[in-house]
């Protein structure tokens, strides 16, 4: 599974965003994280797909416009970093639904 990380432009970030996202990495070793900026994941050729699109913003505002990032088996848009567990469980929901292949 691909997840797609996009991170909001961080104007009034109230935590470690990047910290979240080592910590879902670290829980889901399988899975590959590429982030939006370069579509690329470390060591493989740059991807356009993504099976699940993970919005990190730095605070509840939640101003960033994620309308149109979507991944085919879902979405979670985090905001601080009592967003971990409640993001694991929609990636594992994610992940029970299968690749889209």
């Amino acid at each position: 599974m691909i997840v797609k990380v996009k991170y909001c432009g961080g104007c009034n970030a109230s935590y470690d965003r990047a910290a979240l996202v080592r910590r879902l990495q670290e829980a889901f070793p399988s899975i590959e994280f590429v982030y939006a900026a370069t579509g690329e994941v470390k060591g493989t050729e740059p991807r356009d797909r993504q099976d699940f699109a993970l919005a990190v913003c730095g605070c509840s505002v939640k101003c960033a416009d994620y309308k149109d990032f979507q991944g085919s088996l879902g979405r979670f848009v985090a905001a601080s970093q009592n967003d971990f567990s409640p993001a694991c469980r929609e990636i594992e929901k994610a992940l029970s639904k299968g690749h889209p292949h």
